[in-house]
Order: structure tokens, then C-alpha cells, then sequence
């Protein structure tokens, strides 16, 4: 039996380095992934396979460094907040500040070694480091549960396209804090066990459970695309676009898939359904080209007097054509229009009020609103970001 928890240990271990394999080749252009999300899957396949070593006896010169590895394994549990934050903030670059949230978990380490080498450790001492171990892993937890709710779970947005990212991201942290919490449970469990029969292993006893539920995780990011390999930003998909037909063709319907069983729509249909394609091509070029949305009254009736058709025609065209309303791609183009402007160093000399109101928004709170609900992050955190690209 013993034999079968090492070889599982062993094969986690694998499966998390796979997983880390994978994920890392797409780091960049992946919004779900960031540094500290890697640096966990990356402690934990490490953790599992010298589990799996050390059971087998296999390369006994590393059991030393395997103890050390267990007592500042603590970092992990920051890294969790820190890729919560991180993943909101899309952000990829490491910020030095972050090192703060390491400090305690490896003075904690620190302490242990000390106390272990000169054998001072006591009954009491040894309980007292237990209880700052959970009290420190329960505190990371509830600031990423509190975070998380604020920030993601009930984040609420009227863009179709933000629905979509806030729906998958939901879901996957939702997972991911679910498995955090069971490992929590069996940490609370297994420290409390080993106070009573006083044997101290800083939590490694049944270890097999905690790679069970990360087997999961390494599961689900195999098995789910949108974890593995991302997914583009609105933004992103236009540029990808460019050579097509439509520069857009993300939000367009070509052909009409529903019904349509309002009579006036149906007749309407059957007038201009062969000028659908013109239509389409002219309003990219009046919004892309002509920059109209850059007007921050721009209305339906302003598009059709530029292209010089029925106003019926553009609702039309939005109504069955577009996947998103007219409200919407006007939101979204204007961010593609600000993301466009700070990619080419707007910003140096200009303030984002300034930028807010070049691509058509009213004031700088919709245009903060809009930015964060269509891109995930804020405008200052992209430019920021971008600048040190």
C-alpha cells in the first residue's frame, strides 16, 4: 500500500510538471495564467514527486533538502492571493512589492530550523508554531475569498463580450478556492491529529489527499481550453482580423439563423438582405476608419444619414446581424479605439480624462467602467504594463 501512495505521489508530481509545461508556452497571451499561479503548480508537482522519491527511498542525499522544502512550502499560500490579484488585473510582470506577502512565511521557516537544530523544540512550542502555520494559511484563504467576491464572483456587466470572460473566469476560481478549501480542512485535521499523538510533520501526513484534488486541477486545465490555452480579448480578435474580409467578422451573423417572425422585420429582410454584406463593410469603415464612435452623441440615426441609408436598415442589421447590440459595439470599439491610442504612446502626453473623452466617452467613470468590464483590467494598469513591454 504504501509502495502505491509513493508511485501516486510520483505520478502527480509528473502530471502537475506536464501541467506547468503546458500552460507556460502560452503564458503571455494567456489571460488566465500569471507568474504566481506557476510558481504553485510548479511547488506542488516538486512537492509530490520528492514525496513519491522519498518514500522509495530513491536519492536519500535529498531527504534533507525535502525537509526544508516542506517547512517554507508556506509560500504557496500567498502566491494563491497574489494570483487571484494578479488575474484580475491581467498582469503578467512581477511586482517587487508583492515580496511583502513572503516575508512571514519564511522568517516562520526560519524560526522552525532554528528551534529543530538546537532542539528546543517542546510540546508547547511546537503546537504554538502549529497554530500561527494554520492561522497564517486560514488568513490567506479568507483574503482570497473576500477578494474573489468582490472582484469576480458577483461582478455584474451588460457586455455581451465581458459576460463571457467574467462567466469563465468565475468558474475556474470558483474551482480552484472549492480545492484550496478541502485542502484546508484536511491541513486543519491532520495538524490537530498530530498534537494529540505528538508526532510532527507540519501537516505531510495524508498527503495523498491534498494530490488527489490537485490532480483535479492538473485534470481541468488539460481538459478545458479556455484554461489551457485562453481566450482573446475583443480587442485582440479585431487585430487578429485584420486580413479577413471584415475586420470585425467576430460580431457579425452573415446568415440569419433564427426565424424571423415579426412581419415588417421579414419584409425588410427580403429588400436588403442582398446589401447585408455592403452594409456590414461600410459601417466597419465609418467606425474604424471614419472613427464616428469618437462623437459621444453618435446615435443608429447618425450612422444611417453618414452611410445615406434608412435608419430601419442599421436596426436591422443590429437586431439580426450583429451578436452584440448596438449599445455594446459602440463600448466596445471605443476601447479598441483607447487601446489603439495607448499602444502608440498617447499617454506620454496626454492624461487618461484626455483619452476618455478622444474616443467618445462623456466623462473619464464610464470610459474606467467600460475599459475594466471589456479588457478585464484598468486602463492605468494596461498602460502601465504596456509601457514596459
Amino acid at each position: 500500500m504504501v509502495s502505491l501512495f509513493n508511485l501516486f505521489y510520483i505520478l502527480s508530481g509528473i502530471l502537475g510538471i506536464i501541467s506547468v509545461a503546458i500552460i507556460s508556452m502560452r503564458f503571455k497571451t494567456n489571460r488566465i495564467i500569471n507568474i504566481y499561479l506557476l510558481v504553485i503548480f510548479s511547488l506542488l508537482s516538486v512537492k509530490f514527486f520528492l514525496n513519491g522519491l522519498n518514500g522509495f527511498g530513491i536519492l536519500m542525499f535529498l531527504n534533507h533538502f525535502h525537509s526544508y522544502y516542506i517547512i517554507f512550502f508556506p509560500i504557496a499560500f500567498p502566491s494563491l492571493y497574489l494570483y487571484f490579484k494578479n488575474l484580475v488585473a491581467d498582469k503578467k510582470i512581477f511586482d517587487p512589492k508583492e515580496l511583502k506577502h513572503f516575508i512571514f512565511p519564511i522568517l516562520l521557516g526560519l524560526g522552525i530550523i532554528v528551534f529543530d537544530n538546537f532542539s528546543i523544540f517542546s510540546f508547547s512550542s511546537r503546537s504554538v508554531f502549529y497554530l500561527i502555520f494554520f492561522l497564517f494559511h486560514l488568513f490567506y484563504l479568507f483574503l482570497c475569498f473576500n477578494f474573489l467576491q468582490e472582484n469576480i464572483w458577483f461582478r455584474k456587466t451588460e457586455v455581451i463580450t465581458a459576460k463571457v470572460q467574467n462567466q469563465v473566469l468565475k468558474k475556474w476560481t470558483v474551482f480552484l478556492f472549492v480545492v484550496s478549501c478541502l485542502i484546508s480542512i484536511r491541513l486543519l485535521i491532520v495538524l490537530f491529529i498530530e498534537i494529540e499523538i505528538e508526532k510532527y510533520s507540519f501537516g505531510q501526513n495524508y498527503q495523498w489527499i491534498s494530490a488527489l484534488l490537485f490532480d483535479f486541477i492538473f485534470f481541468k486545465i488539460l481538459s478545458t481550453p479556455e484554461i489551457l490555452y485562453g481566450y482573446n480579448d475583443v480587442y485582440k480578435k479585431i487585430k487578429e482580423n485584420r486580413v479577413s474580409n471584415y475586420i470585425l467578422k467576430d460580431f457579425w451573423i452573415i446568415k440569419i439563423k433564427e426565424k424571423i417572425v415579426n412581419g415588417q422585420d421579414l419584409v425588410l429582410h427580403e429588400k436588403i438582405s442582398e446589401f447585408i454584406p455592403v452594409y456590414l463593410s461600410d459601417i466597419e469603415n465609418l467606425v474604424l476608419k471614419h472613427e464616428i464612435f469618437r462623437k459621444s452623441s453618435v446615435t443608429i440615426n447618425d450612422i444611417a444619414n453618414k452611410l445615406e441609408i434608412p435608419k430601419s436598415h442599421i436596426t436591422f442589421v443590429f437586431k439580426y446581424h450583429s451578436k452584440v447590440s448596438f449599445t455594446d459595439f459602440k463600448k466596445i470599439i471605443r476601447i479598441y479605439d483607447a487601446i489603439n491610442l495607448i499602444e502608440k504612446d498617447y499617454l506620454k502626453s496626454n492624461t487618461l480624462d484626455s483619452l476618455a473623452a478622444k474616443v467618445g466617452f462623456s466623462s473619464y467613470n464610464p470610459f474606467f467602467i467600460t475599459f475594466k468590464e471589456i479588457t478585464g483590467t484598468t486602463p492605468q494598469l494596461y498602460s502601465k504594463g504596456y509601457s514596459k513591454k
